[in-house]
C-alpha cells in the first residue's frame, strides 16, 4: 500500500513496504519531516506515527477543488 492510499506511516511499515532496513527508514524520516513531507503526529520519541501531509491534504479535498 502506498502513501496516496494510506498517508500514515510508523518505520515498521515504511521499512516493510520497501523492503529497507528499520535503521535506512528511520535515517529519511527525519529530513522528510524537517522538509514538511510528514508530519509525526505522536509527539513521542519512540513508536512514533507520521502523516504525509500534503497528500492527505490533497486526498481529502473536495473534487470542485483540485
Amino acid at each position: 500500500m502506498g502513501l496516496v492510499e494510506d498517508p500514515y506511516l510508523d518505520v515498521n511499515t515504511a521499512a516493510d513496504c520497501l523492503d529497507v532496513e528499520y535503521s535506512t527508514i528511520g535515517r529519511l524520516i527525519g529530513p522528510l519531516a524537517d522538509d514538511g513531507a510528514l508530519e509525526e503526529l505522536t509527539g513521542k520519541e519512540r513508536n512514533r506515527f507520521d502523516r504525509a501531509s500534503e497528500v492527505f491534504k490533497i486526498i481529502n479535498k473536495p473534487v470542485d477543488q483540485l
